[in-house]
Parts: C-alpha cells; structure tokens; sequence
C-alpha cells in the first residue's frame, strides 16, 4: 500500500460459516486519499489473518468525524472512514488455470520402415507415414493484478529454466519438467472504469512439448536424428556449449 491509513480501534470484525469467510476493515485516511485507498484495496487478499483465502470485494467511504469544512455545495473533511469488505465464496478468482489437449501432425522418417514385413521393401522419402502426437497447451490466468511484470513480455519465446507444478490444488500433482514449456504471447487487459485504472487480467500461455525420450522429458532444445533415432542437442560449429533455439527464463517472476 502506498496510502497512508490507520486502522481502527475495533477493526476488523470477522465472521465464519461451514465454507465461507467475511470480514470488514475500518481505516482511516486523509479525505483526498480516500479513493486512491479503495482502488489499492479492492482484489487484494485479507493481510490479518492468513490462509482464508478472502479478498477484498467491496469499499464503502464516509466522512470522520464528519465535521464539513466546505463552503456552499462543496464538502470537504479533514478524514475519511473506509470500511473494506474481505469475503470468500462466489467472487473472481485470483488465479484460475486450465489445460486444452492438442494434436500436432508429425511425418515420420522413411528410414525406419519397411513393406509388408521387417526386411522388406524400403520406403520411399514421399511413401514415409505421418501421425497426429497428442500435446498440450497450460494456460495460467492472474486475475485483479495491480501491475504487468517486466517478464510478462521479456520471456516470451523462451522455456521453463525449472520444473512448474501447477497452483490449482486438482492440478497440483501435475509438474512440467525443465525446458518442457514455450511461452507463447500472453494477453493483457484492463478496464478503465468510472472509478479509475482497474486491475489487470494476464492471461499466460504454454505449449507442452515433452519430447520424451524413454522415461525423460528432453524437452524443446531436443531434436531427433533421423539417422539414429535418438534425442541430441545440437552445437553451431566450433562452439563447444550446446546450441538452445529456445532461450530459458525464470517463470516463476510471471
């Protein structure tokens, strides 16, 4: 928070059912601070009380301790009282994901096949079968963020440096081994409302690409030689570091 505020004696006041939580904040702050404190306020979560899984849903403002100092139709206060309404249940999530099945068509080598039987005739390059290999695209939403990271942008077109394990608690035991994901352009989207600059929607996408070899995920810097049939990384000339055609990041700073 930027806005100064104190909160006050009292505050806040917490309730609980079998499967939700409510609680309300009452801060004071400077009259003219009053809506810069609201737009901080709105979509943060609870900071008194841990693990409740409650943000911020609703703002209302009044005058404190009420003694208008305007002159004519203007009113004006030395303070103002925001009550701050944290809640769980039926409001937006702060992060949701989902994951959609894909299907990339791949032609396979001519070389590893032979007609009719395992020593018959060779294939021709234009006889060589092709197959559709299942994929996958993971896409990872912030909702209600306050500002864009530098890396929502920098990062796009490089793979995963770590292992990421989804947040979501039925994707939790899902984990997408090193250099297994390329970042794709996300989208960014704000609302400029009556009240102000709304919170950011960053909606990140991910292709999946395993490239398994036996039991390990080689990942997008892995080609297959045709020749052998094997997953190599591959080295421009005279260079004795192996070539990445897709550079790493740190996705954990999306």
């Amino acid at each position: 928070m930027t806005t100064s505020y104190t909160e006050q004696q009292g505050s806040p006041q917490e309730s609980w059912t079998e499967d939700s939580f409510t609680a309300t904040r009452n801060l004071l702050c400077a009259w003219e601070d009053r809506k810069t404190l609201v737009l901080e306020l709105l979509g943060t979560a609870y900071p008194v009380l841990s693990g409740t899984g409650a943000i911020c849903t609703a703002c209302s403002t009044q005058p404190f301790p009420g003694i208008n100092l305007g002159t004519g139709s203007t009113s004006l206060y030395d303070w103002a009282m925001v009550s701050a309404t944290y809640q769980t249940g039926n409001i937006e999530n702060l992060i949701s994901e989902s994951l959609e099945p894909t299907m990339e068509f791949r032609t396979l080598s001519h070389r590893d096949f032979r007609w009719a039987s395992g020593t018959g005739d060779l294939l021709e390059p234009e006889e060589a079968p092709a197959k559709q290999e299942p994929g996958l695209l993971y896409r990872f939403t912030r909702h209600r963020a306050s500002s864009v990271p530098t890396a929502a942008l920098s990062l796009v077109g490089s793979v995963n440096v770590a292992a990421v394990t989804p947040a979501t608690t039925g994707l939790s035991g899902l984990s997408f081994a090193a250099q297994t994901l390329l970042y794709l352009p996300p989208t960014l989207e704000r609302v400029i409302t009556t009240a102000g600059a709304g919170k950011w929607t960053i909606n990140y996408s991910f292709q999946y690409k395993p490239n398994w070899d036996g039991a390990t995920a080689r990942g997008w810097n892995y080609f297959k030689r045709a020749k052998t049939g094997t997953w190599l990384q591959l080295y421009q000339v005279g260079s004795g570091s192996a070539f990445l055609l897709y550079p790493t990041g740190d996705f954990s700073a999306l």
